[in-house]
């Protein structure tokens, strides 16, 4: 009789314990499903909470302690996470952020890599991992791949287009920097920071007449630090 006492028991906890995660379940989709921030906030609180031993539980202890910048205790919440589930991307994701707070490069790589396997990359993957390549290792050739697949997945990124020719500049190649910059105009006729970089790189390259043309642009579209470059380059 014990035994069978015993048994429901366990019956009676695992389904309790399977409620719980389920529950864990749908609070987390929901916090990853809306842009309010407090809202995200509130449901990760309740989910570290409830199921605080949860791969969902120990992701919300994580992100909560990043908020409050305790990034080494963060990064090992999110490495239990991944423990128990090793396709939590955003626990991947999260951790790269945590291994940057901490300068730890090569983990941020590593974690990142991992999220853009797991997810065959994002335009926002491609791009962190991309940044870190050019602003932290310097390695230019690497980050102008992840950013030419940040925009493969989003061709319509201005942005990206201004960012992957700030590269191209970097590494001395002026005509695909321009073109890049001219590709971001395309898709915005009225992007003043991509005539400001256009006229900058024709200008490194000689070309005053064109950059002139550029800056003034620029001025023209509201952007009064033109009137900065106007003045060295226009005279």
């Amino acid at each position: 009789m014990k035994n069978v006492f015993i048994i429901l028991f366990l019956i009676i906890s695992t389904l309790i314990l399977s409620c719980q995660e389920n529950k864990s379940k749908e609070m987390f989709d929901k916090s990853m499903n809306t842009k309010d921030t407090a809202e995200i906030k509130r449901l990760r609180e309740e989910i570290a909470k409830e199921s605080p031993d949860s791969e969902y539980g120990l992701y919300c202890r994580a992100w909560l302690l990043s908020l409050q910048n305790d990034n080494i205790k963060a990064y090992e919440l999110y490495t239990k996470a991944i423990e128990k589930n090793r396709e939590l991307v955003i626990a991947y994701y999260d951790r790269s952020i945590a291994a940057y707070m901490m300068r730890d490069y090569n983990k941020t790589i590593s974690d990142l890599t991992k999220a853009i396997d797991l997810t065959g990359g994002t335009t926002d993957y491609y791009y962190r991992r991309g940044l870190v390549y050019e602003r932290i290792l310097h390695d230019y050739s690497k980050a102008i791949d992840d950013y030419l697949d940040a925009i493969r997945k989003n061709p319509k990124d201005k942005n990206m287009y201004v960012i992957l020719g700030n590269v191209w500049e970097k590494s001395g190649d002026l005509s695909s920097a321009i073109g890049n910059y001219t590709k971001a105009i395309e898709i915005d006729p009225y992007f003043s920071d991509a005539y400001i970089f256009r006229g900058l790189a024709y200008a490194e390259g000689n070309n005053r007449s064109q950059a002139c043309k550029d800056m003034r642009k620029a001025y023209s579209l509201g952007d009064t630090d033109a009137k900065e470059w106007i003045k060295k380059y226009c005279k």
